[in-house]
C-alpha cells in the first residue's frame, strides 16, 4: 500500500489474527473464565484454586511478550531516507538506514511450514522479518541488506525489553510467593481423632455427575434449604460403584447425609468461627460420607473412623512444586540478564 509520503509493508492479516485468538483463547481459559466462575459463587471465593490459574495467566503473558518481541506487524519506508518499524504491542521507532549494523537471514520452520527469518540489528533496535508473514520478502530483504554485513544469528534486547522482561519475571515470581504464602495461612493443623460426623436431612433438587474424561469422579447433590453449596459424594470415598447413583436419587425428594459435624456448625448453621482455609479453600463444597433416601438409596463410606478434618492445604508440597517454578524464574532471570542489549556500546 502506497501514498506519496511513504510505503508500508505489513504482516498477513491471517496471522496476525491467529497470533491474538491463540491468546485471548489462552487468557479467557486461564485468567478470565476461571475468574468469573469463582466470583460467581455468594459466599467465600475458592482463593486456592484462583491463584493457581492467575499464576498460570502470568505464564501466558510472560510468553506472549516473549513471543511479540519476535514479531514486527509493520515497516514503514519514508521518502526521506528513513523507516519505521512496529513490533506487536510496541510503539513504532524511526531509524536511518545508515542505522543498519548487520543482518542474518536462515531458515525457520513451523507447523504451517518452513520459512525464511530475516533478523535486522540496528544501532539501538532489532526486528525480524518472516518470509511466511511479508508478503513482499524479497523486496525487503534486498532493500535493508544493502546496509550493513551479514554475521551469524545471535539473540539481543533493547533496553526497554529487557527492563520489561526483568519487571514480569519478578511480578511472576511475587505471584509464586503469594500461593506459596496462601498454603501456609490457609493449612489447618492436622488432628489425631477422627472428625465427628452428622446426619442432615433436606430435600435434594439436583443431582450431577462430575466426570474427568468421561471416567466418573463422584456425584454433586444440591439441597433446597442450602443453595449455593455443593454436597460432593466422592468416588474414592466408597466402596460402592455410583454409576447409579444419579439416576437412583429423586429430585425433589427428602434425603439423608452424612458429613463432617464441623461443615454442618461452620458453614450451614454458622455456630462455629471459620478459618482461613475454610473460608477460601472450597467454602462451598462439603463432602458427603453416606447418602440414603428411602428404602432404594443407601451408601455408607467403609471406614468412618479414618475420616479426618480437613487441612485444606498441604504446604510442604506446594512450596516444593511452586519452588521449582520459582527456580525457572531465577533461570529466566539469569538468561535474559546475560543478553546483550543492542546499542549499549
Amino acid at each position: 500500500m502506497s501514498d506519496q509520503h511513504c510505503t508500508i509493508f505489513r504482516v498477513k492479516p491471517i496471522n496476525t489474527f491467529f497470533r491474538w485468538f491463540l491468546f485471548l483463547l489462552l487468557l479467557v481459559t486461564t485468567v478470565i473464565g476461571p475468574t468469573l466462575l469463582m466470583l460467581e459463587t455468594p459466599y467465600y471465593p475458592n482463593w486456592s484454586t484462583l491463584l493457581i490459574f492467575f499464576l498460570l495467566g502470568g505464564f501466558v503473558v510472560l510468553m506472549w511478550f516473549v513471543h511479540s518481541m519476535w514479531q514486527t506487524t509493520a515497516i514503514h519506508m519514508l521518502n526521506d531516507g528513513t523507516f519505521s518499524v512496529k513490533k506487536a504491542e510496541q510503539t513504532p521507532t524511526q531509524h536511518a538506514y545508515t542505522s543498519i549494523l548487520a543482518y542474518n537471514e536462515r531458515p525457520s520452520a513451523s507447523r504451517t511450514g518452513t520459512f525464511m527469518e530475516l533478523t535486522i540489528y540496528l544501532t539501538d533496535n532489532w526486528f525480524v522479518i518472516r518470509s511466511n508473514e511479508f508478503r513482499d520478502y524479497a523486496y525487503l530483504k534486498e532493500t535493508f541488506t544493502q546496509y550493513g554485513q551479514a554475521i551469524a544469528f545471535k539473540t539481543v534486547l533493547t533496553k526497554a525489553e529487557k527492563i520489561r522482561l526483568r519487571w514480569l519475571i519478578i511480578a511472576q515470581s511475587m505471584l509464586i510467593l503469594v500461593n506459596i504464602a496462601f498454603g501456609y495461612l490457609a493449612h489447618n493443623a492436622v488432628e489425631k481423632t477422627p472428625a465427628p460426623l452428622a446426619s442432615l436431612t433436606d430435600v435434594v433438587v439436583r443431582v450431577k455427575e462430575n466426570r474427568n474424561k468421561s471416567r466418573l469422579t463422584g456425584v454433586t447433590l444440591t439441597l433446597r434449604g442450602f443453595p449455593g453449596y455443593s454436597f460432593y459424594v466422592a468416588r474414592h470415598t466408597f466402596d460402592n460403584r455410583l454409576d447409579t447413583l444419579r439416576y437412583a436419587i429423586r429430585p425433589n425428594q427428602p434425603i439423608t447425609l452424612l458429613l463432617r459435624q464441623s461443615d454442618l456448625q461452620k458453614k450451614l448453621v454458622k455456630t462455629e468461627p471459620l478459618t482461613f482455609g475454610d473460608k477460601y479453600d472450597h467454602y462451598s463444597e462439603i463432602s458427603i460420607f453416606g447418602v440414603e433416601q428411602g428404602d432404594f438409596v443407601r451408601i455408607l463410606a467403609p471406614n468412618l473412623t479414618d475420616v479426618q478434618e480437613p487441612t485444606h492445604t498441604n504446604p510442604i508440597q506446594r512450596t516444593c512444586l511452586l519452588g521449582f517454578l520459582l527456580l525457572l524464574c531465577w533461570v529466566g532471570w539469569i538468561t535474559v540478564d546475560r543478553q546483550p542489549v543492542i546499542g549499549a556500546d
